[in-house]
């Protein structure tokens, strides 16, 4: 059997009743660098529940853990339908580590589509709550923006298979760099580098409140540059630093995975205490005599066997008193003898310059001389450390000789020496990412008339320069092209109406002028600013004579420009309706056969290929063949849309016949023939379009090839059954739910009597979580971040409760709606006269006798005889009388008066804070 390699990762199984020198120790095969996982516990007064997210996520994780094992992964697997796998870069007890290209960077054109994602094995995903401390871990690490800390940008499953994405850095981990460069040691000159990049890299863990738990050389990436780079945070354990923030706690700390190596362990770690920063100062320590001698300062045992052992560090060549001090404090076995500050230990360890060097012979030779110069040093750090400090209160919001512009940041950074930059940069990340979000937004926001787009780009260039660690700047980076794109698109559309509408001279904001000074804004070197159209009608308007100065044929040649431009702009910004609405009138102006391959053509296939491609991600494949046909007939025979339209007329065929009854031998072996014919024609666009149609949770089976496999799979008498129709459900409570075909299901609904014709309603209100899904999938919308998912949707119109019915009713093929009235009233009373009296409805009154209404949303989560919940209190629901809209229930701000299933109001169907609402569903 194969033993395992140096640092691998290990799981232990839960063991009941395990020692402590078990879980420290593991089997005895296991070197001293294996990282292991300790059996399990929970700690006296924890619960399964955590003080920032609901039950059901941990629920979630718990839920993957017992499931069975999912697809394999390996190279050439797509993860998600985004993360294809290249090729393997590394293997531990964890799972594996792939190199991927992340498909939606390569739709974008990004220079750099690389990844590193690490698929968790079925060994550690079934390890009883490390999913959970995992998740929790990741979320935390992704705000550890350091250039020496490989950064976490998800943790996330795709069925069953659990996997991490990470920044991926080419180079060789620390432990292989010294068994290979640094056998005997390395100069402390040539290592100082690494170690003061490690240190920084734990400089800023610690200060964020992450202890890493883990470190040793195999966590270290060293770049071909020399630079090193600490990952594996996203198992690192959280440690309570500084103030305990009460609105983040939870039960589920990665400390309760027992992660660590027990040759770099501290003695705490081995102990099962606390996570603290001492126990990362520890591992460095030894990280750093390893570095130094090419050896483990205690060869590998443990610190509680080298304590009882009375071993002592070894001598380091190279270090002076001071430095070895600094060194051997670090590693001390107790927490009580041993450095609590990385900060200090770095300081300790850095050689000192030959001002700090000759401060005692001065001291010692020139008295008076020498307390000058030293005050004068002082002085000047103190000053260094003032200016650090008022450079990064300037950054912040409000201050009123704050920076105004990226020029201001420049001057003021040129001001500090290097050490002093990069301490700015690094402590002050979160407050430099603020600023230029605030001063991007002051000078982009096309929903406030802001365009200055070079403006825009200066704010990215200085993000750049700065190296932060900017997550939201990338993604908005990418949306702000797609916006001046967009923008440039609908200023063009104006211009044409305008120029149409002969406002040529007016102020108004629909008038020739307007525009072209905002088209300027967004790019002075528009084309769209030269429109030989315009240019026409202004001559013949400055004209004084009766005719026109200009000959047809400089009519027509303005003419087809113009629409050249229009379709230019609306090919830039993916508007297939306006591309191929300019493109036939390019050909009316032109007259005769069009030419597939000119550039009018070349236009309208890639904004009919951009469009399909989109419908097609959206789970529109109707509407994607139908654009591409639409752009084939307008272009005529052209090999890129007469395949595209081959792949999708073939998509919309496999996924009819998955949806419909099964079809037969025959039909079935014609669509595998068709099948087999495109990938043999067209692979990469067939690939390109099933990553489109993964991308839409549409295709869980992974391509067409499989989908057309599984009819085969299907029993020919298989029939739909309602899942509301079952006997028994009318009146007695228990749910029954819509799946929809990609595997999602509606809102959970109850069976109400009605004689005989029973319907269903939503158990609840219409959540947050249910709109989000929607929006997800229409991508006509999207939630505003920091909504708790499982409180009712409210502050929206009923036009919006009634979009997403009508697409509920699509996906579901049932038909879902507002209830009416009698409908509400008889679900609510339970089929007699049940009321609730305990609603939330509101504090009744203050010590005066006056009602209190409340700020907040509460609910008691109130169920009737029938199972709905919040029938009366939390939030009025919107019900229909005929044309004419109501709410009833009540809600937190109505107060006990109105805390009644017979309260009720007028609606005009506008948005309130309290107001929601719940569906009906009919059963056919």
């Amino acid at each position: 059997m194969k033993q395992p390699s140096d640092e691998e990762t290990r799981v232990l199984p839960v063991k009941t009743g395990a020692s402590e020198a078990d879980a420290n120790h593991g089997d005895a095969d296991n070197d001293g660098d294996a990282t292991v996982f300790k059996p399990l516990h929970v700690r006296a007064g924890e619960g399964t529940a955590t003080g920032s997210s609901s039950q059901g996520t941990g629920d979630t994780w718990r839920h993957m853990a017992d499931m069975a094992q999912g697809e394999r992964i390996g190279i050439g697997s797509l993860l998600k339908g985004r993360f294809f796998m290249e090729r393997e870069l590394g293997r531990g007890g964890m799972g594996v580590v792939y190199l991927a290209r992340d498909e939606r960077k390569v739709e974008a054109r990004d220079r750099d589509p690389y990844v590193a994602v690490k698929v968790l094995n079925d060994e550690f995903r079934k390890h009883p709550d490390a999913l959970i401390a995992l998740q929790r871990e990741s979320r935390r690490a992704q705000h550890l923006g350091n250039d020496h800390i490989v950064r976490v940008y998800d943790f996330d499953k795709d069925g069953t298979n659990v996997f991490m994405t990470m920044e991926y850095v080419e180079g060789q981990d620390l432990r292989t760099l010294i068994r290979t460069k640094a056998r005997d040691g390395m100069p402390f000159h040539e290592a100082w580098p690494l170690i003061a990049d490690m240190g920084e890299a734990l400089v800023r863990a610690h200060g964020a409140g992450i202890v890493h738990s883990d470190f040793k050389p195999g966590n270290v990436m060293v770049t071909p540059t020399g630079m090193a780079k600490v990952f594996d945070f996203g198992i690192a354990r959280a440690g309570k630093i500084g103030a305990e923030h009460k609105d983040d706690r939870t039960v589920f700390d990665a400390g309760t995975l027992g992660a660590m190596t027990p040759a770099y362990a501290s003695l705490e770690m081995l102990q099962g205490k606390a996570p603290t920063p001492s126990d990362d100062i520890y591992a460095f320590a030894c990280v750093v005599f390893e570095l130094l001698t090419g050896r483990h300062p205690f060869d590998k045992q443990n610190a509680e066997e080298a304590m009882s052992a009375g071993r002592r560090p070894p001598a380091v060549p190279g270090l002076d008193k001071r430095q070895y001090k600094a060194l051997v404090d670090a590693i001390a076995f107790t927490a009580e003898k041993r450095s609590s500050d990385i900060g200090a230990v770095m300081s300790g360890l850095r050689r000192r310059r030959w001002r700090e060097r000759a401060t005692p012979w001065l001291l010692a030779s020139a008295g008076l001389v020498v307390i000058a110069a030293a005050g004068t040093w002082f002085g000047s750090l103190e000053v260094g450390r003032r200016h650090m400090a008022d450079t990064l209160r300037r950054f912040a919001p409000a201050q009123v000789d704050g920076f105004r512009s990226e020029d201001d940041v420049r001057v003021a950074l040129a001001a500090l020496d290097n050490d002093e930059r990069r301490h700015v940069v690094v402590d002050g990340a979160d407050a430099i990412d603020g600023f230029l979000v605030r001063l991007l937004a002051s000078r982009w926001d096309p929903s406030q008339g802001r365009y200055d787009y070079a403006g825009a780009q200066n704010v990215f260039a200085l993000r750049a320069q700065l190296k932060t660690f900017a997550p939201k700047l990338d993604r908005r980076h990418e949306e702000v092209a797609r916006e001046r794109d967009e923008a440039l698109n609908r200023l063009d559309t104006r211009l044409s109406q305008a120029i149409l509408a002969n406002r040529l001279t007016g102020t108004g904001t629909d008038d020739v002028p307007a525009i072209l000074t905002t088209i300027r804004t967004i790019d002075p070197s528009s084309r769209l600013l030269a429109n030989p159209e315009l240019k026409l009608k202004l001559a013949d308007a400055a004209a004084t004579a009766a005719a026109p100065d200009h000959t047809p044929a400089e009519l027509h040649e303005a003419e087809r420009a113009a629409r050249l431009e229009s379709l230019r702009q609306a090919s830039a910004a993916g508007d297939f309706d306006k591309a191929i609405d300019s493109y036939k009138q390019l050909r009316g102006i032109d007259g005769g056969t069009p030419t597939p391959t000119d550039e009018p053509a070349n236009l309208l296939a890639k904004a009919t290929l951009d469009a399909a491609r989109a419908a097609c991600s959206a789970g529109h494949w109707k509407d994607a063949a139908e654009k591409v046909v639409a752009g084939l007939a307008a272009t005529g025979d052209r090999p890129d849309l007469t395949a595209a339209n081959t792949r999708y007329q073939l998509a919309l065929a496999v996924m009819t016949a998955a949806k419909g009854p099964v079809p037969s031998v025959a039909d079935q072996e014609a669509l595998r023939k068709q099948v087999d014919a495109v990938k043999l024609a067209d692979p990469e666009g067939l690939k390109d379009m099933e990553a489109a149609m993964k991308a839409s949770k549409a295709l869980p089976e992974g391509s067409l090839a499989n989908v057309v496999n599984r009819l085969r799979e299907t029993p020919a008498v298989a029939t739909h059954v309602d899942p509301c129709a079952r006997r028994g459900l009318a009146g007695s409570a228990r749910e029954c739910f819509d799946t929809f075909s990609a595997g999602a299901h509606g809102p959970a609904l109850v069976v109400i009597p009605h004689g005989r014709k029973p319907f269903a309603m939503t158990r609840t209100e219409i959540t947050v979580a249910d709109l989000d899904q929607y929006c997800r999938a229409t991508r006509t919308c999207a939630i505003t971040r920091g909504q708790i998912p499982t409180q009712p949707a409210r502050s929206i119109p009923v036009a919006f409760a009634r979009r997403y019915a009508a697409w509920l009713s699509q996906v579901s093929t049932y038909t879902y709606r507002l209830p009416t009235d009698e409908e509400w009233l008889l679900a609510a009373h339970a089929g007699s006269d049940w009321d609730s009296s305990s609603a939330s409805c509101g504090t009744a009154t203050t010590g005066l006798g006056r009602f209190v209404r409340g700020d907040e949303w509460s609910s008691k989560a109130v169920t009737n005889p029938w199972g709905l919940v919040d029938m009366v209190g939390g939030i009025w629901e919107w019900t229909t009388k005929g044309t004419d809209l109501a709410v009833r229930g009540g809600s937190y701000r109505s107060g006990p008066d109105a805390c009644s299933v017979t309260s009720t109001r007028e609606s005009d169907g506008s948005a309130e804070r309290d107001v929601g609402f719940r569906l009906v569903r009919d059963i056919p």
